[in-house]
C-alpha cells in the first residue's frame, strides 16, 4: 500500500482536480455499487426503490424501479454498477479525451435526473437509509452535488493542459493487494446474509463494503511522474 500512496502523492501533486473527481465520483455513485452488491448478498429481504421523474415535452413523467433482492428492476441497477465500474477504472487509469466525454455524458444525465426529480417531487424527496436510520433531505442534497461536480468535470475537460504522468502497469504486489480484497467479499456475504436485518451486521458490512471500494481505488492509482505530456 505504500507504492499506492506515493501514487496518489503524485497525483494529487500533479493534478489535484483530477484527484478530487477521482474520489468524488466514486462518493456519488458508490450507492449504485452497494445496492447492486447489496441484492445479491442479502437477497430478497433487501428491498430497493428509486424514481425516475422527467418532463418530456411538458409532460410530466414518472418511472420507479425497485426491487427485493434481485426481483425488480434489477438489471437496471447490474448494468448501472457494470458502467460505474468501468468509467471509475477509465478515469483512474486512462484519463483520455474518451474517458472525458463519457464522464461529463453520465454526470450530466445524472444532474438532469436531480434536477427533475427535486423539481417534481419537492420537499418530499428525501433519501431514507433504514439500515443507519437516516433521512436527508435530497431535494437540496442530489441537484447540488451533481451539479457541482459536473461543473468540476467541465472545468477538468475545458482546462486541456497536459501532465507530465505516466500510468505503467500494475505491479505484480498491486495486484495481490486487489486479490486479498477480493478475499474478505465473503465475509461481507456473511454479514448481510445470515445478520439482523438493518441490524449492526448491515452497518459494519455497509462499512466493509466502502472499505473494499476505496481499497480499490487506491490500489489502481498507479502513477509516476514521466516526459511524456499526457
Amino acid at each position: 500500500m505504500k507504492k499506492e500512496m506515493q501514487s496518489l502523492t503524485i497525483l494529487w501533486k500533479m493534478d489535484k482536480l483530477h484527484c478530487v473527481i477521482i474520489f468524488y465520483f466514486v462518493f456519488a455513485y458508490s450507492w449504485i455499487y452497494r445496492v447492486a452488491l447489496r441484492t445479491f448478498m442479502d437477497g430478497e429481504p433487501f428491498r430497493w426503490a428509486n424514481t425516475i421523474n422527467t418532463v418530456a415535452w411538458g409532460e410530466a413523467r414518472k418511472v420507479h424501479i425497485y426491487g427485493s433482492g434481485t426481483d425488480g428492476h434489477f438489471v437496471i441497477i447490474l448494468l448501472l454498477a457494470l458502467f460505474f465500474s468501468v468509467l471509475m477504472y477509465l478515469l483512474i487509469r486512462r484519463p483520455d479525451y474518451l474517458t472525458k466525454i463519457l464522464l461529463i455524458g453520465w454526470v450530466s444525465i445524472f444532474s438532469l435526473w436531480q434536477v427533475t426529480i427535486a423539481l417534481g417531487l419537492g420537499t418530499d424527496y428525501t433519501l431514507s437509509g433504514d439500515t443507519f436510520g437516516i433521512v436527508l433531505p435530497y431535494y437540496i442534497i442530489g441537484p447540488a452535488e451533481q451539479l457541482l461536480l459536473l461543473v468540476l468535470s467541465i472545468a477538468w475537460v475545458a482546462r486541456n493542459k497536459t501532465r507530465n504522468l505516466s500510468f505503467p502497469a500494475l505491479s505484480d504486489k498491486s495486484k495481490k493487494e486487489l486479490f486479498y480484497t477480493l478475499l474478505t467479499l465473503p465475509l461481507t456475504f456473511f454479514l448481510f446474509r445470515f445478520g439482523e436485518q438493518n441490524g449492526t451486521t448491515d452497518q459494519i458490512g455497509i462499512i466493509v463494503l466502502y472499505i473494499q471500494l476505496f481499497s480499490f481505488v487506491i490500489t489502481f492509482i498507479s502513477i509516476e511522474k514521466s516526459e511524456v505530456k499526457q
